[in-house]
């Protein structure tokens, strides 16, 4: 009789731990649920946690992809953002913070995967980069030569800059700077208006840029 009534507690307790296990593997499976969603609006199904997909039907700015990402999107995980869609974890509603943020780390991440794909060539002389500062590890590489003017120490130089996107390829997004050439500028000096070349820096400030030279003008003394 005894032993009948420890198989049985045996058995309740099996059944309980069973029950209780199940349950976990039920609330894991539900966290990592994938919600699609079309709009703003449509957010009220998804839950904290859950792999967002947002894609905005029709024609929609950059910068209105950066302000989802920003209000719906964890930033302690990755976000991809890339048109039309975003790709992120749910963080529930919460106060809006600044889209740049977003910006930094997705271009941080994709910067990243870009030098970790060039792996040695960055060190390989026959691979066609070359070296600008050995003390943060700048090297650049021409991908195509211009025919304009070139670059000398004086000159106003305006360059348009794209970062890697997630497949390493020039993303959508661009920014156009102006600079003088200095007579420390040894990346610049010597190539023509209308070149394009990649920059990577796997030093401590890691960079990997797409720049294609616009214009070079000559200043007055």
């Amino acid at each position: 009789m005894r032993r009948f009534a420890i198989s049985a507690f045996g058995a309740v307790l099996c059944l309980a731990f069973s029950t209780l296990f199940t349950q976990e593997v039920l609330s894991a499976e539900k966290a990592q649920r994938l919600c699609l969603v079309n709009s703003p609006a449509e957010l009220i199904a998804c839950r904290r946690g859950d792999s967002l997909y947002y894609q905005q039907p029709g024609l929609v700015h950059g910068k209105y992809l950066l302000d989802f990402a920003a209000q719906y999107c964890d930033t302690n995980f990755e976000i991809n953002i890339q048109f039309p869609y975003v790709l992120c974890v749910y963080s529930g509603v919460k106060e809006k913070i600044a889209a740049q943020e977003i910006r930094r780390k997705e271009m941080e991440s994709n910067m990243l995967s870009a030098l970790r794909r060039l792996g040695k060539e960055l060190d390989n002389p026959v691979s066609g980069w070359k070296q600008i500062s050995s003390e943060d590890e700048k090297r650049f590489l021409i991908t195509s030569q211009g025919t304009g003017s070139v670059i000398q120490d004086g000159d106003e130089v305006a360059i348009r800059l794209r970062y890697p996107g997630k497949d390493g390829k020039p993303e959508k997004f661009d920014e156009l700077k102006t600079f003088v050439v200095t007579k420390d500028d040894t990346g610049f000096r010597g190539l023509r208006q209308g070149s394009s070349l990649i920059i990577a820096c796997n030093g401590e400030k890691k960079l990997f840029e797409f720049v294609d030279i616009l214009l070079v003008t000559k200043l007055k003394p």
